[in-house]
């Protein structure tokens, strides 16, 4: 029987090439692409510009100066009384090219005695910028938002799956989305099939989509292109005095984006010791 001895050279080949190949294989899994507690945002502050604790495809907020704004107390409040959101841009077809399951979430609270009542705070994905740009007077509804969810000033949660208002999935009057507390609110969407699925949930509950019908998963007939997560506020009437939210722990968790190109070069050479290292064997 022939002994094979491997060199320290050879050996320091496969180990480079086994842990290139790790890395590449754990591209799959889930992880946090983007956070943002908002703590170090000064009382009366901004997003635009700013990059989140996490962020991924180096994304940077874009946003209005007057509607998300520092509250002093590690949140953001939510001005309603104007059409605004504040948003991350992914990039053109990032969750197409990055197929698998997608959370988005954002924690909410809303003041108890609001008018007008129809007015909301949202969170979701869209596919477009309109109009300008959503510093004027934009949001879900004229963005093409898709997936997203809103909660009203009266504590009504509406979930559409776009584009904008259409698709409206599910209305929810109860007291679980009650004003005067802070709520999660979580869109869901699952990029992995060749017709993408929704799924939402209210602090970790998930709700049903589908109503009388089967599963609880809304599931597109024509995917949406979304290529922005944000969050939006909506003037749903001009009428009587705004209310203010505050919104936090923004948190998007999905599957690591595929290697970069600088990345595959260093399994190709890995790939490469490891091949010279069986030619000289």
């Amino acid at each position: 029987m022939r002994r094979m001895t491997i060199g320290k050279g050879g050996l320091r080949g496969r180990m480079a090439s086994v842990i290139l190949l790790g890395a590449v294989a754990g591209s799959a899994g889930a992880a946090t692409l983007v956070s943002d507690n908002f703590n170090d945002v000064a009382s009366g502050a901004g997003l635009s510009g700013r990059t989140p604790q996490t962020t991924v495809n180096g994304a940077k907020w874009g946003a209005t100066t007057v509607t998300f704004l520092g509250n002093g107390s590690g949140g953001l409040s939510a001005d309603v009384s104007q059409n605004k959101t504040a948003y991350l841009d992914l990039g053109a077809n990032f969750f197409a090219n990055n197929p698998g399951v997608y959370d988005l979430s954002l924690d909410m609270s809303l003041p108890t005695v609001t008018s007008p009542s129809q007015s909301w705070v949202a969170i979701g994905f869209a596919q477009g910028l309109t109009g300008g740009g959503w510093d004027v007077g934009q949001n879900f509804v004229n963005t093409n938002g898709a997936p997203w969810v809103l909660w009203r000033m009266n504590g009504q949660e509406i979930v559409f799956a776009g584009p904008a208002n259409t698709n409206q999935l599910l209305t929810l009057n109860d007291a679980t989305t009650a004003t005067g507390t802070s709520r999660n609110f979580k869109i869901e969407l699952d990029t992995t099939g060749a017709a993408w699925r929704v799924n939402a949930f209210l602090d970790g509950v998930q709700q049903d989509l589908n109503g009388a019908a089967a599963g609880n998963s809304y599931t597109y007939t024509s995917n949406p292109t979304s290529r922005y997560i944000a969050m939006s506020t909506g003037l749903n009437t001009a009428a009587g005095t705004n209310g203010i939210g505050t919104v936090d722990n923004f948190l998007l968790t999905g599957p690591t984006p595929v290697p970069e190109p600088g990345t595959v070069g260093l399994l190709a050479v890995g790939l490469g010791w490891l091949a010279a290292g069986r030619r000289r064997r």
